[in-house]
């Protein structure tokens, strides 16, 4: 099997690789760990990008998708893949057709059903 992580650097990210973690160590399932950035053409519609930009912007999310890798112990397959596009939902989507993934997982959105909740939940 194969499962393809949505991650972002920040808490959601890593709490979508810890429950993809626990759901491939189950199945013996490899993990895709799969960064969104916006493309290029995009970013540049609305702002005129400095040169080099586009090569800072992957730098930047392979150092993140490094980090995230990090976290994948030893027993878990696990690979990272840069992905652009105009929607991260659409990238991750399009990513885990490209990839043959059975499952995709993300994390979990900060102003979801539980969000209004007191601390404490």
């Amino acid at each position: 099997m194969r499962y393809v992580v949505g991650y972002s650097a920040n808490a959601r990210g890593h709490d979508a690789i810890n429950l993809a973690i626990s759901l491939a160590r189950g199945r013996g399932a490899s993990l895709d760990l799969v960064l969104a950035v916006p493309e290029i053409q995009q970013v540049a519609a609305a702002h005129a990008p400095k040169a080099g930009f586009e090569t800072l912007l992957n730098e930047q999310a392979q150092q993140w998708l490094d980090e995230a890798l990090a976290l994948v112990p030893a027993d878990v397959p696990a690979r990272a893949h840069i992905r652009s596009g105009d929607s991260d939902a659409r990238t991750l989507i399009q990513a885990a057709e490209e990839l043959g993934a059975d499952v995709l997982v993300i994390g979990a959105t900060s102003n979801g059903l539980l969000s209004d909740l007191p601390s404490g939940r």
